[in-house]
């Protein structure tokens, strides 16, 4: 017989690995065929894991589901913790701790697009050394909804960014998650702006947004992003990957790209010459 431990090991992994959202009763009914235990047996690690913060339920649409808990710490990549503000966290070595506050703004760790984004950015700033011998960098978050894309960004180092939204909610949202994270009009500028308008080049381009959005704005992040620099993309389907890696590709070099649970994101590089 599976001890507890056991069991919610599974529920956690499930609830992580699972493309689609699942109810409570359907991981009774999964996790006791999977492991060969009573269907009571589950329900109480369901409760414990509730009780420990672990897992929280999620009404939508006249169905319950389980969710990853984010009242707590949550660890989105390799660096990046995310919490909510009045929670206290002690990090550990070179831990990038991000506080974000739960609102109706997206951007807020649960979705998959918005952790690869972050782990997109983390592999230009950290794994290729992006900020080696720079100064003066910039970055442009697209789309910015709750800010977090571009508030990792500048606690991994970069010195500037813009976010840009055209919800006026989200761009409240996006400047108290910046000053909850000590960064205010010197660091970060979030507004209103129109990308079209934007005559500023940058070093590091995010857009964690839907595939019509990224193939529209193809052209203009091209003219506004330096010799060298970077693209972030997210909020890519699987099946959508593949046109959007044509389109870019036509001034840009792929140069990663990661999956998570039917979505993608893709970090491009601009070679020289390549306008």
């Amino acid at each position: 017989m599976e001890s507890y431990i056991e069991i919610e090991k599974y529920i956690l992994d499930a609830i992580d690995k699972e493309i689609f959202r699942i109810t409570s009763n359907d991981m009774e009914k999964q996790a006791s065929s999977f492991l060969g235990v009573d269907r009571k047996q589950v329900k109480l690690c369901i409760k414990k894991l509730i009780e420990k913060e672990e897992v929280v339920f999620n009404f939508e649409h006249g169905h319950t589901f389980l969710e990853r808990s984010f009242n707590k710490p949550v660890q989105l990549s390799n660096y990046v913790v995310i919490k909510p503000s009045n929670i206290s966290y002690q990090k550990k070595n070179k831990e990038i701790v991000v506080n974000i506050e739960k609102g109706i703004s997206f951007g807020d760790g649960r979705h998959p697009s918005t952790r690869l984004a972050i782990k997109g950015i983390e592999y230009c700033l950290v794994d290729l050394g992006m900020l080696k011998d720079k100064n003066d960098t910039s970055v442009l978050d697209i789309g910015t909804g709750s800010g977090i894309l571009a508030i990792v960004s500048l606690l991994f180092g970069i010195k500037k960014a813009y976010g840009l939204d055209i919800d006026l909610n989200a761009i409240q949202e996006a400047k108290l998650n910046a000053s909850n994270n000590c960064l205010y009009d010197d660091r970060i500028q979030i507004s209103n702006v129109l990308l079209e308008s934007l005559n500023l080049r940058f070093d590091l381009i995010l857009a964690n947004l839907r595939y019509p959005t990224l193939y529209k704005i193809a052209d203009k992040i091209n003219s506004i992003c330096l010799e060298e620099g970077f693209v972030v993309l997210s909020g890519i389907r699987d099946d959508e990957a593949n046109i959007i890696k044509d389109i870019y590709s036509r001034s840009f070099s792929i140069i990663w790209s990661e999956g998570e649970k039917g979505w993608e994101s893709i970090v491009f590089r601009k070679v020289k010459n390549q306008e």
